[in-house]
C-alpha cells in the first residue's frame, strides 16, 4: 500500500513539473525542470 502511494505521488510530481516545464518562458528553468524530472519518471516506473 505504501508502495502504491509514493508512486502516486511520483507521477503526480511528474505531471506538475511537465506543466511547468511548458509554461516557463526562461531556458534555465526548463533545464532545471528536465534535470528534476528524469530521476522522477525513474521512480515512478520503479527503476532505481
Amino acid at each position: 500500500m505504501l508502495q502504491i502511494i509514493y508512486c502516486l505521488l511520483a507521477i503526480y510530481v511528474v505531471v506538475m513539473l511537465i506543466v511547468s516545464l511548458f509554461k516557463q518562458r526562461n531556458w534555465r528553468d526548463q533545464l532545471a525542470a528536465c534535470v528534476i524530472l528524469i530521476p522522477l519518471i525513474m521512480r515512478s516506473f520503479l527503476i532505481r
